[in-house]
């Protein structure tokens, strides 16, 4: 929750449920048919239920999350998938301060990478966000980085949760992501949303680069 302060949303840990299935245990982030087979077997609540499931990605990423406009026509399977080397005291000691966790539930939320469509482009469809060229990586959290200087909004947001320098640097969302997250909950995982009968979309987002934390998201300011 601490990530999350000020934006108007906490989480309340509901349940933590653990599983003996080594097929769920060590496996490619990409491998759909054993994410799919693990989220769908054990996925627990509604569309305004977050659900962390903890595993080995024998991959580079540290973990990945569908976005709100998912729960709207496949919510059996939908939520966060992380790599256990990034939880808060894990091995990957660039991110295992609880950032990346953060990160990954804000595309859960509904925001994208600053640094999507880089310079000239749409953004990350938030206003008071700078356009990034690229991911930025590293601990040099107070460097002045300005890669989209035509953009007129300043330098990029190097303390931003939704780039990919290491955890103890990140620590903040701007206004213009709060409302956008406001907005996605509201459209589909709000307990106003609706789930239609049929569904024709293909829409699963952002990953960054055994067992199952299950939270109820609630929004109040």
């Amino acid at each position: 929750n601490e990530g999350f302060a000020g934006t108007g949303f906490s989480f309340e840990l509901e349940e933590i449920m653990t599983y003996d299935n080594s097929d769920w245990w060590s496996f490619i982030s990409d491998d759909e048919d054993t994410s799919d087979e693990l989220q769908g077997d054990t996925r627990q609540g509604d569309c305004g239920t977050l659900n962390v499931w903890w595993t080995e990605l024998t991959d580079d990423t540290l973990g990945q999350a569908d976005a709100p406009v998912k729960c709207s026509y496949l919510n059996e399977t939908e939520g966060v998938l992380m790599s256990h080397t990034v939880g808060v005291g894990g091995s990957s000691g660039s991110y295992n301060l609880g950032a990346t966790l953060v990160h990954e539930v804000g595309h859960w939320m509904g925001l994208e990478h600053t640094f999507e469509n880089g310079c000239g482009g749409d953004g990350d469809f938030v206003d008071d966000t700078p356009e990034v060229a690229e991911a930025n990586y590293g601990d040099e959290c107070d460097e002045e980085v300005d890669s989209c200087p035509n953009d007129g909004l300043g330098d990029d947001l190097l303390d931003n949760y939704m780039d990919y320098l290491d955890d103890v640097c990140l620590s903040s969302f701007t206004a213009g992501q709060k409302e956008r997250m406001v907005i996605q909950w509201n459209e589909y995982r709000g307990s106003g949303a609706e789930v239609p009968d049929e569904y024709d979309y293909d829409y699963e987002c952002c990953g960054f680069g055994l067992g199952l934390d299950m939270f109820k998201g609630a929004i109040g300011f």
